[in-house]
């Protein structure tokens, strides 16, 4: 990424680890997974226990939050295109 960066412009390195970092799916996981929903159009969750089957990581966690908030946009306009025409 950056190919003019010596060794002299380094102040300090640091390895992180983490031992536990995925979870083990049990089996019959994707019948358990939480659902977004948790009251129409007034409770949403959005956790990494719903991104089964995929890693968690970053780009998994924003593509969920992302997701779950389209889904509260959607909602809210139905629920305003609903008022309107009543």
């Amino acid at each position: 990424l950056f190919p003019d960066v010596t060794g002299e412009d380094i102040l300090s390195t640091h390895v992180f680890r983490a031992p536990y970092v995925e979870p083990i799916w049990t089996p019959g996981y994707s019948r358990r997974v939480p659902p977004f929903e948790l009251v129409p159009g007034r409770v949403y969750l959005a956790t990494t226990a719903q991104v089964y089957p995929n890693v968690t990581s970053w780009n998994t966690s924003i593509r969920l939050a992302t997701g779950v908030a389209n889904r509260i946009v959607k909602s809210a306009d139905a629920a305003r295109s609903s008022q309107a025409a009543s």
